[in-house]
């Protein structure tokens, strides 16, 4: 458990990540990426934006009440802006990073024996369960490492042998995905590739894969493993990079393993953190608009239709909720002191109010709490389905259920 001198530094540095154009960290949910360039910083918009935002990899965009004119006003905004990267403060230069090997114990179950980049480079790391509205409202099953000085940029490692099974590119960077064995496949995104490497080539450990692109400010590291199968209620709503999601830190062989935790920002409850709140019966986890098709749940057409009731992935005992879309308010809310856990709601307990909070910052990662924005209730109608309804601007602690209230399903 962190000391509550450390929660504060660690709130210092989410907090600078935000006044200074770094990153904490955005990444699409699936393969499948939409305006994957637009790595943005956004400052003092007016068309419902409240606070500095950049994408894919940086502090999102924070919205104050998503009606729908000015959700669409922000879209264009988001396309004229959307090849210029994350701003960048002015920073010393870093000596060369070189490829961190070390040997495979023989237990352990270790893939990685080599740091994907160099780790003076880096100044922490955000775990699993990343969201920000509206780009990436359901918790990401990515880790992200953010680096000390973001005007550089730095050379990319392969961590494991195996084979490039995926490029995904120019977008105006690259993913690469490489498989190590039948069971496990890693990947990490943002990166420039090194000439040469194709789909269907092999990589060794420690092999120079590319360099980060410069776009966003940390490089996006995951791991697939089947061994792992998340806990969403409805599984064809999403693809094997979410149902597989694992940690990539604990396929470390040791010390690098130790070394990659240590940067790690979560505070309590084990540091990998987590991407699937679904529980049966219950409120916590992912919802979609009732009507929102299975197949392509995650692709950019529904994003508006999702909303999540989850936790801080650095601080998990600070409840959020979620809101990428369709409602009245879209953010990335914390709820009133004492409120409901979601992960206890079910039929039985009826209508449950939630005071919705501007999350401060606009990200996962912190446990600040800024302004009201309204009130949110909501009603478990059977296991699968909840009625909801929000009411911007409402400062009252509870309220009936009108005609504009809607349905989300699992």
């Amino acid at each position: 458990m962190a000391s509550k001198s450390g929660t504060s530094a660690l709130a210092r540095r989410i907090r600078a990540s935000v006044d200074h154009g770094r990153c904490v960290n955005v990444a699409p949910h699936t393969p499948q990426r939409f305006l994957s360039s637009a790595h943005l910083v956004i400052i003092g918009l007016r068309a419902g934006v409240s606070r500095t935002g950049v994408q894919n990899g940086c502090a999102g965009p924070c919205y104050d009440s998503g009606v729908t004119s000015q959700r669409a006003g922000v879209v264009v905004l988001l396309l004229v802006v959307a090849a210029f990267g994350c701003s960048r403060r002015v920073a010393e230069p870093t000596p060369a990073p070189s490829a961190t090997t070390v040997s495979v114990p023989t237990t352990g179950g270790a893939y990685f024996t080599v740091a994907p980049v160099d780790l003076a480079s880096v100044d922490y790391i955000n775990p699993l369960g990343h969201m920000t509205t509206p780009f990436n409202a359901l918790p990401q099953g990515r880790m992200y490492l953010v680096f000390r000085n973001p005007s550089e940029t730095y050379p990319v490692f392969a961590p494991a042998e195996g084979t490039i099974v995926w490029i995904n590119g120019p977008k105006p960077d690259y993913r690469i995905q490489i498989q190590v064995d039948a069971t496990f496949t890693y990947f990490v995104d943002h990166v420039t590739l090194e000439p040469g490497l194709q789909q269907g080539g092999r990589v060794a450990a420690g092999q120079r894969i590319g360099a980060h692109s410069g776009i966003t400010c940390c490089l996006d590291f995951g791991a697939m493993s089947t061994q792992v199968v998340a806990g969403y209620a409805n599984r064809a709503r999403y693809s094997p990079e979410s149902m597989n999601a694992d940690s990539p830190i604990r396929h470390f062989a040791e010390p690098l393993r130790s070394q990659l935790y240590a940067k790690v920002t979560r505070v309590s409850d084990g540091l990998d953190g987590r991407a699937d709140y679904d529980r049966p019966g219950r409120l916590s986890g992912n919802w979609f608009l009732e009507g929102t098709p299975e197949a392509g749940s995650l692709l950019p057409e529904n994003w508006p239709r999702q909303l999540a009731f989850a936790y801080s992935n650095t601080h998990p005992s600070r409840i959020l909720v979620s809101i990428a879309g369709t409602l009245p308010i879209v953010n990335l809310c914390t709820v009133q002191d004492g409120a409901p856990d979601p992960a206890t709601i079910g039929v039985g307990n009826g209508k449950i109010a939630y005071q919705l909070f501007q999350k401060d910052p606009p990200v996962s990662e912190g446990d600040g709490r800024g302004r009201l924005l309204g009130l949110m209730i909501v009603q478990m109608l059977d296991d699968a389905s909840i009625r909801i309804e929000v009411f911007p601007g409402n400062a009252a602690t509870t309220a009936e259920f009108t005609a504009a209230a809607r349905i989300y399903t699992r």
